[in-house]
């Protein structure tokens, strides 16, 4: 019985700092946007350069408001540039650019 107590902690710990990647295979099989041009915005692919010299695939959108701010969407815990896609919606009728990317270690980065 202590095992089984022990083990399921260890999985349950694991599992909370350890989340699977959202990458996308996973956006494409829950059938979210994998890209901005199929939400019809204009956007290009960037490779972002992270402090410890690693690097981080995201795009750099298009906003509507030519004189907004520029605005930088970090994703949560687990999550990827393809789930912060919903947020850029939100703020691209306010944002001049917006930059979404993958967090260290998660979505698709190093």
């Amino acid at each position: 019985m202590g095992l089984l107590i022990l083990l399921g902690t260890f999985l349950v710990i694991r599992g909370v700092t350890r989340p699977p990647r959202k990458t996308f295979a996973k956006a494409l099989a829950n059938g979210d946007a994998t890209d901005p041009a199929e939400l019809d915005w204009q956007a290009e692919a960037v490779t972002v350069r992270l402090t410890d010299g690693a690097t981080s695939p995201g795009w750099l959108i298009a906003g509507d408001a030519p004189s907004g701010p520029g605005v930088v969407i970090i994703h949560g815990f687990g999550d990827s540039r393809y789930g912060a896609l919903s947020w850029a919606g939100l703020l691209k009728p306010h944002a001049s650019r917006l930059l979404v990317y993958d967090q260290r270690g998660q979505g698709e980065s190093g």
